[in-house]
């Protein structure tokens, strides 16, 4: 299995689907539900009960998913909740990903002021297939809502929609990306930007957790360079011992859609 993890805006979406190009792979797009089996009492990402009823529950859902394929799953959330992608899937290859900081931070809080903190489009599955924007397409089924969600979760995934719903048309506060623990607190005081500049550093954290208990199989690649020449799309694939030649390399750096870059 190839988990990828990032700060979100870090171009995770990108290395999913130029992994996506080959046949042997399943790509899963951000399964947020079945990410927060057992913990919809928790509101905030960063917090969260690790059991071993809890891993098995993830685990079978993803492994019935890929269905005999080597299962690539990216959730750029899962950047404050490395300890449960750990528990989870301790053999898993890490991919992880960074960006320029200030670009980060800033195409974060571009998000929130947009309010796309909070979509029932995303909730039902039917977002990426409509943006998906990078250049790249690829054979992609999507999970959905009823493969993730346990019928023990159903009240509290009720509850945890109202409130989300609750904070972002209310309040008015529901940052895009992760919720981590006294978000509310901090955008009152300190404003969204300084909010997203916390998280990532809380990103930054999780990834050395990652890189000490994945070791070999931990590997950070930098979101600029995927556009700069090829040499990350072969880097990529190697590490996740997927076989590629130059021609399919070429391929692949010439359909990535640099204006998505400079938007960004």
């Amino acid at each position: 299995m190839i988990i990828i993890v990032g700060m979100p805006r870090s171009g995770t979406t990108l290395v999913a689907n130029i992994l996506g190009q080959s046949k042997l792979v399943k790509v899963l797009i951000e399964p947020h539900i079945l990410w927060r089996t057992d913990n919809f009492n928790y509101f905030n990402d960063d917090e969260y009960n690790i059991s071993l009823k809890i891993i098995n529950r993830i685990r079978s859902r993803f492994y019935e998913y890929a269905n005999g394929k080597i299962l690539v799953e990216k959730s750029p959330i899962n950047c404050v909740r490395a300890k449960l992608v750990y528990k989870t899937f301790p053999n898993a290859k890490i991919v992880f990903l960074e960006r320029n900081k200030i670009d980060c931070i800033n195409s974060n809080y571009i998000r929130s002021c947009k309010k796309d903190s909070f979509k029932f489009s995303i909730i039902f599955k039917k977002y990426f297939h409509k943006y998906n924007d990078t250049g790249l397409e690829y054979s992609s089924k999507t999970m959905s809502i009823f493969k993730q969600l346990y019928f023990s979760d159903i009240i509290y995934f009720i509850v945890f929609l109202f409130k989300s719903f609750y904070y972002r048309n209310f309040l008015g506060i529901l940052p895009f990306g992760p919720k981590i623990k006294g978000f509310l607190k901090i955008i009152n005081k300190n404003g969204l930007r300084f909010y997203h500049s916390i998280v990532y550093e809380m990103s930054r954290k999780n990834k050395l957790f990652l890189k000490k208990k994945y070791k070999e199989n931990f590997c950070s690649f930098n979101f600029e360079e995927f556009y700069k020449n090829d040499n990350e799309i072969k880097k990529l694939y190697e590490f996740c011992g997927l076989s590629i030649n130059e021609n399919q390399v070429k391929k692949i750096f010439k359909k990535i859609d640099r204006n998505r870059f400079v938007k960004n």
